[in-house]
Order: structure tokens, then C-alpha cells, then sequence
């Protein structure tokens, strides 16, 4: 996996702030696969035409205040079980071997994870993408299934990425 390719997009899934629109410039089209493309390109339209205000309460209403699509990937994997707390352990432990800061989020957070899996070794990136990545972007896609918010682009888009990344498609189309 091209770690700048991926952590470059690291602040379209930060809280917006002042500069968030200068975002567009720093995408660059040629880096990802068509089927990502769409749907990144799609959020990158909407977010051309949208005020910070905008963004800022759309962001909110979609991350912040409901579980169904929060970031926290360990609350899609676990809930509010112990296992989640024994999930937010590994990722802390995993920031702090591979040299992360950790922010104002949990460590399950979206960021943090693509901090932490663009530092790893292939086979490590393939084993955490299937085990703990994919399963938690599947439910938080799903919980944007019958919805207009334009969010919902972006984890499809995240979701096709790290799809394309982590699962092999066999010849009959089914997915390892």
C-alpha cells in the first residue's frame, strides 16, 4: 500500500476546520482505481460546494452523534464490550510502536488506524485489513445505506479502497 496515497486523506475524515476545502488540491485523481474514484470524486464535488458551516454541522450530525456511523471502529466490531476495551489497548499499543501522536479521538478511530496501518508490513497491513478494517467499514456503510448525507461517498469510497487493498477477488468474482 502507497502510505502518502492513504494518509493524504487522513483530514477528509477529521473534523472540519478553516483551509478543510484546500483538501481538493491535494487529491490527485491518478492515485486511485476508477470504482474509488467515483465515489471519492462524488464527496469531493459536495464538498466543493458546501460552506465550512455546513460541513462542520453535517460532520457532527454524522460521526459525532450517531453510533450507527461513527469512526470508532472497534464500537462497530465490539459495542460497549470489554473487547472493544481490549481493541482500543492493541491500536494504543500499535500507535505507540510505530511512533503515532494520539489526538483528541479514541485510538480506533479512522485516523489513527490508517496512521497505524500505513506503517506496517504488508502481511500485517492484510491481517489487520481483513480482521478489523473492512468488517467495521461495511457496518458503518451500512449505516448510511438509506441516506441522502453526502458522507456516505467518502466511506464508500474508504471501504472500496481498502477493499481493493485487503480482499482477493478469485476468477469467479466471490471475494477470499
Amino acid at each position: 500500500m502507497n502510505s502518502s496515497r492513504i494518509t493524504g486523506l487522513i483530514p477528509l475524515f477529521l473534523y472540519p476546520e478553516e483551509g478543510y476545502h484546500d483538501l481538493l488540491e491535494e487529491i490527485d485523481p491518478e492515485d486511485f482505481k476508477d470504482d474509488e474514484m467515483e465515489q471519492l470524486g462524488t464527496f469531493l464535488s459536495f464538498l466543493k460546494r458546501s460552506d465550512l458551516k455546513v460541513l462542520q454541522e453535517l460532520y457532527i450530525e454524522s460521526f459525532d452523534m450517531n453510533p450507527s456511523t461513527t469512526l470508532d471502529l472497534g464500537w462497530h466490531l465490539y459495542g460497549e464490550n470489554y473487547n472493544r476495551g481490549k481493541f482500543l489497548v492493541k491500536v494504543r499499543n500499535l500507535m505507540r510502536e510505530k511512533g503515532i501522536k494520539e489526538s483528541t479521538e479514541l485510538p480506533d478511530h479512522l485516523t489513527h488506524i490508517i496512521m497505524v496501518i500505513s506503517r506496517m508490513e504488508s502481511a500485517e497491513q492484510n491481517e489487520f485489513g481483513k480482521n478489523y478494517i473492512i468488517p467495521a467499514l461495511k457496518k458503518i456503510a451500512k449505516g448510511f445505506e438509506n441516506t441522502d448525507n453526502p458522507y456516505k461517498h467518502l466511506i464508500k469510497f474508504i471501504n472500496k479502497f481498502f477493499q481493493n487493498q485487503f480482499l482477493e477477488v478469485i476468477p469467479d468474482g466471490s471475494i477470499q
